[in-house]
C-alpha cells in the first residue's frame, strides 16, 4: 500500500522556518516519519498558499507524523490535524485516456557533455522557457516513460506555477547543494496507466530527497482525489 500524507505548517513557527528555508533539514524530517527497515522511498512536496504552508508526504508504509507537528505544525489547533488517506482509489481510477488535474515539483536537468573516461556532470536548467522546454519533452505524444502527455507541442495544457534558485549544505560537507526547482501545474491524459502509477508512487525527475518528483493528481469535475 502507498499513503498520501498531508500536514498543514506554521510558517510562524521556529522550527517550520528552519525546515521551510533548508531542504536538507525537511528531508531529515520526513525520514523520520519511517523506520529505516521500510519497503520503499519517502518523497515530499511543500506547496505555499499565500501565508500558509503544507506538507505532503507520499509513503510506503503508515508514517508516523506527531514530531512533525510538534515541530512545525499546529498542535491541538483547528485545522491542524494532518490527514493520511490510502492512494489505492486515486490509482484505480487511473486508465487510459482519462484526465486529470495536476501538480509536481521537478528538477529541470540537461546532461554536459563528458570524455571517455567519464560521464558529463549534470547542470540545472535556470530559465523559464528552457524548464517548460524540458518538462514538453518529456511530456508530448504517447511515448512519456512517466505514463501521460499535456497535449500537442503547440498546445501544452501546463503552466509554470513557481521557480526557485536553491543553495544549501548537507550535513557534515562544505560543498553545496545547488538545484533550479520549478513547479508545474495543468491537466494531463493517461497515456500508460502502469507508468504513471510508478510516477504517482515512486516519483518523477531528479532531486526527490529535496522535495522534487512528488506528482499529485485531482479530478477534473472538481472532486479532489490527491492533491
Amino acid at each position: 500500500m502507498t499513503y498520501l500524507c498531508s500536514v498543514p505548517l506554521n510558517p510562524l513557527r521556529s522550527g517550520a522556518q528552519r525546515l521551510l528555508t533548508n531542504p536538507q533539514r525537511m528531508h531529515a524530517a520526513v525520514e523520520g516519519v519511517l523506520p529505516p527497515e521500510r519497503s520503499g522511498r519517502l518523497l515530499w512536496r511543500v506547496d505555499r498558499h499565500g501565508a500558509h504552508a503544507n506538507l505532503l508526504i507520499v509513503a510506503p508504509d503508515p508514517p508516523t507524523l506527531d514530531h512533525l507537528v510538534e515541530q512545525a505544525g499546529w498542535p491541538d489547533a483547528p485545522g491542524g490535524t494532518p490527514r493520511v488517506a490510502d492512494l489505492a482509489p486515486l490509482l484505480a481510477q487511473v486508465a487510459t485516456g482519462r484526465e486529470f488535474e495536476f501538480r509536481v515539483r521537478l528538477n529541470p536537468v540537461q546532461r554536459l557533455p563528458g570524455t571517455p573516461e567519464s560521464r558529463g556532470e549534470r547542470k540545472g536548467h535556470r530559465t523559464m522557457r528552457h524548464q517548460l522546454d524540458w518538462f514538453l519533452a518529456r511530456t508530448t505524444g504517447t511515448a512519456s516513460s512517466w505514463g501521460f502527455s499535456v497535449g500537442a507541442t503547440g498546445e501544452p495544457t501546463v503552466t509554470v506555477l513557481e521557480r526557485q534558485h536553491l543553495r544549501f549544505l548537507r550535513k557534515g560537507s562544505d560543498r553545496p547543494v545547488v538545484l533550479d526547482v520549478a513547479t508545474f501545474q495543468g491537466i494531463l491524459t493517461v497515456t500508460d496507466p502502469g507508468a504513471l502509477r510508478r510516477s504517482l508512487t515512486a516519483g518523477i525527475g531528479t532531486g526527490k530527497a529535496y522535495g522534487c518528483g512528488l506528482l499529485t493528481l485531482a479530478s477534473r469535475r472538481g472532486h479532489v482525489v490527491a492533491r
